[in-house]
């Protein structure tokens, strides 16, 4: 039920930022990512797969948790700011270290 509760809030801050959407005008495409996860302290890492529907203007941070939400709830990543101040969201993608919550995820390279 919390989880429920922060979708709802997010979706209310976006509409009071850029009023309502009807949602057919929200465009989306395929994605495919591909997460580096860890099996535990000691253990080696895996490449996981993951195919989902990205929204527009999307950016990684939000991949990553639609994915948490929909498909796979133990997947877990660090942030705190999503403005891009704090730097708690930095991850390795395709040899570059860029910001999860900055990156958009259709000018991202494919790896």
């Amino acid at each position: 039920m919390a989880e429920n509760k922060a979708l709802d809030i997010t979706v209310q801050q976006l509409t009071a930022q850029r009023g309502p959407t009807k949602l057919q005008d929200i465009k989306s495409s395929p994605v495919h990512l591909r997460v580096k996860r860890g099996t535990g302290p000691d253990g080696p890492s895996i490449m996981q797969d993951f195919h989902l529907n990205i929204e527009e203007g999307n950016v990684v941070l939000d991949a990553i948790h639609k994915i948490q939400a929909t498909e796979d709830p133990t997947l877990a990543c660090r942030w705190n700011c999503k403005a891009g101040k704090c730097g708690r969201c930095s991850a390795g993608m395709n040899g570059v270290p860029p910001l999860l919550c900055m990156k958009r995820v259709a000018t991202s390279p494919e790896g």
